[in-house]
């Protein structure tokens, strides 16, 4: 009976050791990665510039684009995250900063900034013109808001034979044209502006 006893004693020791050793503490020995890394940072199809040593991103997106609606699409190392995530609507008038998590637990700030392409006008200030009838010239005047004033046209020994003028409302629309031509006739042509 002692043999008995003395078996079930080392049975159930055996196994409360076996049980004690299967248990969560194992986690302590798993590495976890510390990989925080924006890989790749896109608006529209357009890729950005991603610079490691400074974490900075620069993105250049065409002129007129609206900046406080944008929605990038971002990709970071395996296994982190990253806030704000990718896709949602973000306000670029001023730096973003983006902060990607890893699996560790440690953090890495990147600071994000949009650049919009600024339209330069294209002002014709003159042109040469040989139509086979008035060789000559074409010159151009421009407002102060690069809406066209007026146009001249003069023959090759500097004889004004043609002007016309325009009149713009407040949103730079046409509304009158005066034609002018030789010095002897002038038509205007009037237009009603519909909103």
């Amino acid at each position: 009976m002692k043999k008995c006893q003395l078996f079930y004693f080392f049975l159930t020791a055996i196994l409360c050791i076996g049980l004690i050793s299967c248990s969560d503490d194992d986690d302590d020995d798993v590495i976890r990665s510390n990989e925080k890394k924006i890989t790749e940072f896109a608006i529209n199809a357009v890729k950005a510039e991603i610079d490691e040593t400074n974490k900075t991103i620069i993105l250049t997106l065409p002129a007129e684009t609206d900046v406080t609606k944008l929605k990038p699409q971002i990709k970071v190392s395996d296994k982190a995250s990253v806030t704000p995530a990718s896709d949602v609507e973000t306000d670029f008038t001023k730096p973003v900063t983006y902060t990607v998590k890893a699996e560790d637990g440690s953090t890495q700030a990147y600071t994000a900034t949009i650049h919009v392409i600024k339209l330069t006008p294209f002002l014709i200030s003159k042109i040469k013109v040989n139509d086979g009838q008035t060789p000559g010239y074409i010159q151009f005047t421009y407002n102060d808001d690069n809406t066209l004033a007026k146009y001249a046209s003069y023959t090759d020994d500097g004889k004004e034979y043609e002007l016309c003028e325009f009149t713009y409302d407040s949103p730079k629309r046409v509304t009158e044209v005066k034609l002018t031509s030789e010095g002897e006739w002038y038509i205007t042509y009037l237009y009603e502006v519909f909103v």
